[in-house]
């Protein structure tokens, strides 16, 4: 009889906390007119909320039921098929609960817009892979979408709400501390992101052990939440058919030996880059779903993009607003440009890795790892940013997939097409006052934003004047109203030193004479009367052509002011080239003008003579 009450003990004193834990809920049911809603996931954590709360809304009359419980499920679209469709099962199973018991609770099943999923983020827009200084998945593919549904459901964004989460301090350090730091009366605690709301953690005091078992012991856990099903797919996870002890020594019915201690599963994104080298998740389902072992790939690859080689995966230019990066701390990055997103070239290869991915995973199962909108939203992303060969769609119809291309698209492009083919006529000119280089980007992006700014026939007509009248001062004029003069387009000399520097890590001779200590980097070269940078051996070849391409348009407001003030321009932020002065006198300049040279060692701190090539 004592044996009996040592094993029941631990079992009685979860079942008066969950009596506790169903009061809580009902008390904070009435305690406003706050929206009232739970995350579900479909992991174990937010599953044993939710069996708890579904209890408590049992229990209450059926008249008092004035408010709704909405039940908010944000779909990644990245979970692997046996977790999806566990968890897609148990949004239909409440649902049907709640109809059946006359209950206010609405299950909201929401996915990320086509431009913010996954694949449209990384593969799409560039963004490199999330990290644990910058989880922007987190916002994008879960947390915004919850947040929007409710937004969209009352109308506002002004609403006042009590989220039920079921988040718990056993999970990690970090998450313990969140918990304890934003408690405000003991159980409710403050939202992170919305001061009008607030949070309830019912069971962030549970062990792993305590989930299960109010799970299993349950029946809207057993019957509804469909427990066993849940714990067969964490069993997996561990490899050897084991997850979690409870105090019920088993699960269910399924004869499984539990043992928590040797469980490290969990569920989410499959290409997580977050959990990389921690996740055993994936590893340990192989033994089930072998076809895994290729997920597992690509997230290694990728993951293997995310951190250093800069110069073969990254671009020089921000993918937000296509401006330039420059490192600004006093380190030894001063100076160098920032990396952006992931290039083109690197997006080519990680979306023909995931269709590879795809074709392998589909010899043994039905698993689409992308979706027909997203490519095409892939594609249409390339195309803002150059990509006239329509690359995406090539690797997509080598695995047997299609791409749309919009009208808009088509419209855009071939206006860009015409308008880089007759670059010869402008692109000195545009290059002598805006330091752009005309490439596929530049075409593509004056077309679109003379497109928002007038009309796309303004962008036709722009490009028809051009070619007839071979009038090159016509683009210039045009830039002053739209962004393309803030942005960044390099030459590609220009883009290859950049690559540089990150290789080497260190910044090169131009970068140094531009945004360093002068006077320190024009002593470090032997000076003359009449020294030539371009004439000095110790400057490799990239540095001279990245000298031509941009020193001269490096000038303050007044040609008689250039450089004066470096110290000034040190921690802007954002360096940029600065625009050159429109002056009339330099419209007469021959190309072949003699270039001017540094005239004494006075000019090392003053090098507002250093260099004015011809356009």
């Amino acid at each position: 009889m004592s044996a009996l009450m040592k094993d029941t003990s631990p079992l009685m004193e979860l079942m008066q906390e969950k009596t506790i834990l169903k009061e809580q809920i009902k008390k904070l049911y009435f305690k406003d007119d706050r929206v009232l809603s739970l995350g579900f996931s479909g992991g174990k954590d937010s599953s044993a909320t939710l069996a708890i709360a579904l209890e408590a809304m049992l229990e209450i009359p059926k008249d008092k039921l004035y408010k709704t419980l909405y039940i908010l499920y944000s779909d990644t679209l990245m979970e692997l098929l046996p977790v999806q469709a566990h968890t897609y099962k148990v949004l239909e199973n409440i649902r049907k609960f709640a109809k059946e018991n006359g209950l206010p609770i609405i299950v909201m099943h929401s996915k990320p817009d086509l431009e913010n999923t996954k694949w449209s983020m990384k593969l799409g827009k560039g963004i490199r892979t999330e990290s644990q200084d910058n989880r922007w998945c987190t916002t994008r593919l879960k947390t915004n979408v919850q947040e929007d549904m409710l937004f969209k459901t009352f109308g506002t964004k002004d609403i006042e709400t009590i989220s039920i989460v079921g988040s718990r301090k056993d999970e990690s350090s970090d998450r313990a501390k969140r918990l304890e730091d934003n408690t405000l009366d003991g159980h409710l605690k403050g939202h992170s992101v919305y001061s009008k709301s607030l949070v309830f953690a019912p069971i962030e005091d549970y062990s792993t052990d305590d989930v299960w078992t109010t799970l299993c012991t349950s029946n809207i856990g057993r019957e509804i939440l469909v427990a066993d099903e849940l714990y067969a797919l964490y069993a997996s996870t561990n490899g050897e058919g084991e997850e979690c002890q409870t105090i019920l020594g088993n699960a269910g019915d399924n004869g499984l030996k539990p043992n928590c201690s040797n469980s490290q599963g969990r569920f989410g994104c499959w290409e997580c880059g977050l959990q990389h080298g921690k996740d055993k998740a994936l590893i340990g389902m192989q033994k089930d779903y072998p076809y895994i072992r290729h997920l597992i790939e690509f997230r290694d690859w990728s993951v293997s993009t995310r951190d250093g080689q800069w110069e073969k995966y990254r671009d020089v230019y921000n993918h937000r607003y296509f401006t330039r990066l420059q490192y600004n701390l006093d380190n030894h990055r001063f100076g160098i440009t920032g990396p952006g997103g992931m290039s083109l070239l690197a997006r080519a290869e990680g979306l023909e890795r995931l269709l590879l991915t795809e074709k392998r995973v589909n010899e043994s199962i039905n698993f689409k790892l992308i979706s027909d909108e997203e490519l095409d939203f892939i594609q249409h992303r390339w195309i803002l940013e150059g990509d006239f060969e329509l690359t995406a769609m090539k690797i997509a119809e080598q695995y047997g997939r299609r791409v749309k291309i919009s009208e808009e698209d088509r419209e855009l492009m071939a206006c860009a097409i015409v308008f880089h083919q007759s670059q010869w006529i402008w692109d000195s000119k545009v290059s002598y006052w805006y330091n752009i280089h005309a490439n596929e980007r530049f075409a593509i992006q004056f077309v679109k934003q003379i497109k928002e700014k007038f009309s796309i026939s303004k962008a036709k007509e722009i490009i028809n004047t051009i070619n007839k009248t071979m009038d090159d001062a016509i683009v210039p004029e045009y830039l002053k109203n739209i962004q393309l003069k803030n942005q960044f387009y390099p030459s590609k000399s220009m883009e290859k030193m950049i690559r540089r520097e990150w290789k080497e890590d260190k910044p090169s001779y131009v970068t140094q004479a531009l945004v360093h200590d002068f006077e320190e980097t024009w002593n470090d070269v032997e000076m003359a009367d009449d020294y030539d940078p371009l004439e000095d051996p110790e400057i490799s070849m990239e540095d001279k052509y990245a000298i031509l391409d941009n020193w001269e348009t490096y000038v303050g407001e007044d040609s008689n002011d250039r450089f004066e003030h470096p110290e000034s321009m040190r921690f802007s932020g954002n360096f940029q080239y600065v625009t050159f002065r429109e002056r009339q006198s330099e419209e007469n300049r021959s190309k072949n003008k003699a270039k001017k040279v540094l005239k004494s060692k006075k000019a090392s701190t003053n090098i507002q003579q250093a260099f004015d090539f011809a356009s």
